[in-house]
């Protein structure tokens, strides 16, 4: 299970990595990246970011029934 919750952690973070290089804005160039306002990438995010605190079916294993309650966050940057 650990090597499981591993490669979830590692993909998500690096899916998350790449909405955000891809959205993102240079202040310095004035640029906006490739889908930078792109409603549906920011609406993904969202949706990625709510699978970490959205119950999943049954009661789990010990009372365990989001990724968050396995310890799985999503840090503010």
């Amino acid at each position: 299970m650990r090597t499981a919750l591993n490669d979830f952690v590692s993909a998500f973070n690096a899916v998350a990595s790449q909405i955000q290089t891809d959205t993102g804005y240079n202040a310095t160039t004035k640029t906006g990246a490739t889908l930078q306002g792109d409603h549906a990438t920011v609406t993904l995010q969202s949706r990625l970011r709510g699978v970490l605190n959205t119950a999943f079916g049954g009661t789990g294993s010990g009372g365990l029934t989001r990724l968050s309650d396995l310890g799985i966050t999503m840090s503010k940057d």
